[in-house]
This record gives structure tokens, C-alpha cells and sequence, in this order.
């Protein structure tokens, strides 16, 4: 047998006993705020409104991704730690009714999509700008996307959003969760917005 056939099969013997990389990592809270989902100041993009907060809390995020470091570093030996973090950002309703018409269906919804969330996965972006307009609109049940949750997550029903950003090719890259629930309190109107950053740990280029 050739030497570099038996490193190769020693090597995937190795390999194959090493957990999966991407099973390790570490997450960090960076900023939240409370934001209201009341029709005028979102159209007239009023500071603290979703739409004006939800910009604001992008580009910050956005800033802190390409200049901070992890608290310390997740990854185990045979894994490597990834240069820039993933930005998760997130919108929750503050407050959700408990007794209306309609509960019945979303908390069925809310059971089967705290499961297996809605998924709107592969939307890349050019800009932040453009990356807000989308979440605008989408969160709205405007576009072919927007339309879609809708028609999921009908009647009272509210969703929770989590969008997980990534950059490729210079390009914004969003993976979108979203947990349908209990109607939202519309007396105060208001999602509690937030961003963390994720470092994943990585199986080394070996090419490299």
C-alpha cells in the first residue's frame, strides 16, 4: 500500500471519531431595543419606530461584525474559528394577547413552528439599505415573500422573526426563521428588537 494512501485512510479514521465543528461556538449579546409597530411613525420612519430602530440596530451590527473578537475562543483543536461572527438579528412582540378570536389557530401554529420554523432561506443583498427595505416589507406581507408568511401565518396571529446574516462575496447573505404566535398586544404595539453575534466554529481548508 502507498504511504500517502494509508495517511489518507488514517486520517478519515481520525476524522471521522472528531465531533462535527459546527457544533461548537459562542454567541454574544450586543443590543436591543423597544420599537413601535404603529402605522405612522413606520412610514414616516420616526426614530424609535421598527422600521427607524431596525436600521439603526442593522448598521450597528454591522459595524461590530467587522471589528470585534470573541470573549474567547469556542472551537476545539481540529476546528478553526471563523474571522467575522454572523449577525442575528431579532423582532419579538413585547407583549401577546392570551384570550381572543382566533386563539385556537395560533397556538396551533405557535406549537408547530416553535418545531419547525417558517423558513425563507438565500436572500442576498448589496446593501444594508436594501436588506431593510426587504425585512420592511416582508414584516409587512408585502412581495412574493412577504405574501407568503401571510398566507402561513394568518388571522391574528403574530410572527417572531430571527434573520441570520452572513457575508459572501461582498454580498449580504440572510437565513430567516420565523415562530408564528399569540396576537400581538396592539394597545402597546411595540417589538422588542435585538442583534447578537455568532462565531461557528469551522472544519479547517486543508487544501489551503
Amino acid at each position: 500500500m502507498e504511504p500517502s494512501t494509508l495517511l489518507l485512510i488514517l486520517a478519515g479514521a481520525v476524522s471521522a471519531e472528531l465531533p462535527d465543528c459546527a457544533a461548537f461556538g459562542i454567541e454574544v449579546p450586543a443590543e436591543h431595543a423597544l420599537a413601535t409597530a404603529a402605522t405612522v411613525p413606520n412610514v414616516l420612519r420616526l426614530p424609535q419606530s421598527v422600521q427607524a430602530e431596525s436600521q439603526r440596530l442593522l448598521e450597528a451590527s454591522e459595524r461590530r461584525a467587522g471589528s470585534e473578537a470573541p470573549p474567547r475562543n469556542p472551537c476545539p483543536a481540529h476546528c478553526s474559528l471563523p474571522e467575522t461572527p454572523e449577525i442575528l438579528f431579532r423582532s419579538v412582540p413585547s407583549e401577546v394577547q392570551t384570550e381572543y378570536d382566533g386563539v385556537d389557530r395560533c397556538e396551533q401554529l405557535h406549537d408547530s413552528t416553535s418545531t419547525q420554523p417558517l423558513t425563507f432561506d438565500g436572500r442576498t443583498f448589496a446593501t444594508l439599505e436594501e436588506l431593510g427595505e426587504w425585512v420592511g416589507d416582508f414584516t409587512r406581507g408585502r412581495g412574493e415573500d412577504g405574501e407568503e408568511l401571510y398566507r402561513r401565518c394568518d388571522g391574528k396571529c403574530s410572527p417572531t422573526y430571527l434573520w441570520v446574516i452572513s457575508r459572501s462575496e461582498e454580498r449580504f447573505v440572510v437565513a430567516t426563521e420565523v415562530t408564528c404566535g399569540h396576537a400581538r398586544n396592539r394597545e402597546s404595539n411595540q417589538y422588542d428588537l435585538s442583534y447578537s453575534l455568532r462565531w461557528t466554529c469551522r472544519t479547517p481548508d486543508l487544501k489551503r
